[in-house]
């Protein structure tokens, strides 16, 4: 006989859910808000909103407009570091009464649902140029940073799935201020084929100027995703991250 518990789904139509990105520059809308935009097609929540912690709107002004009983904050995160473990929790205690209200996600760049979305994008990029997945290198190109053990691991997490799952000749995590280096990992793959995926939430600084340049420099032939965080599939990931926490 099963012991498991089958948990329904919680009744989520009275709940609000805020995307709160790490940071929100001036040039208008962008992957939070096209995320939030899809789910508020959904009608799974009373209310979606894209915040962010640096820049407008911010996260303390937007959960003081939310009146729904209960709130989930999704970090719209790529790691499990500092942002997410000290900043994000010490915002919401100094948020007054709405914190009571408030269930903290964990960030979307933790789940396990993020590798076969991944596999996908880089399968596609192989596609465009002509080379069978099989034969070429994946490079999960993450920020990751020494002041933070915990930055890399959910890219080194993640390249390590996808190695898994047989789609791709190597994967391999690198980063741009942490070892292996995004350059060193490219010059040791050129001239082979090789597909590197932008482990970023959005088309920012990182995404579209620094990972392309650091391609060009290092292994011109190499396709490019661009950010992960930006393709449509990112929704679904986030509404599971949203369910999975109401189920906790």
């Amino acid at each position: 006989m099963s012991h498991e518990t089958n948990r329904e789904t919680p009744d989520l139509t009275k709940a609000a859910v805020l995307l709160c990105a790490h940071g929100r520059g001036e040039g208008g809308e962008g992957a939070p808000e096209a995320h939030a935009a899809a789910l508020r097609t959904r009608g799974c929540f009373a209310r979606v909103e894209a915040c962010a912690l640096r820049g407008a709107p911010g996260l303390a002004e937007t959960l003081a407009g939310i009146d729904t009983p209960r709130i989930f904050v999704v970090p719209l995160l790529m790691a499990e570091g500092h942002t997410s473990q000290v900043l994000l929790p010490e915002i919401l205690a100094q948020a007054g009464a709405a914190a009571g209200r408030v269930t903290l996600c964990r960030p979307v760049g933790v789940s396990p649902a993020l590798a076969p979305l991944v596999a996908e994008a880089a399968w596609a990029a192989c596609q465009t140029k002509g080379w069978r997945s099989e034969d070429a290198a994946a490079v999960i190109a993450g920020h990751g940073t020494t002041r933070h053990e915990g930055s890399g691991a959910s890219a080194s997490a993640l390249a390590e799935h996808l190695g898994a799952m047989g789609r791709f000749r190597r994967v391999t995590a690198a980063f741009l201020e942490q070892k292996p280096t995004i350059a060193d990992v490219l010059r040791g793959l050129h001239p082979a084929p090789c597909v590197v995926v932008g482990f970023f939430m959005d088309r920012g600084g990182h995404s579209a100027e620094d990972l392309p340049r650091l391609i060009a420099e290092a292994h011109p032939d190499a396709a490019y995703t661009g950010a992960i965080g930006a393709e449509p599939g990112m929704t679904d990931i986030i509404l599971a991250t949203v369910r999975t926490a109401a189920q906790a």
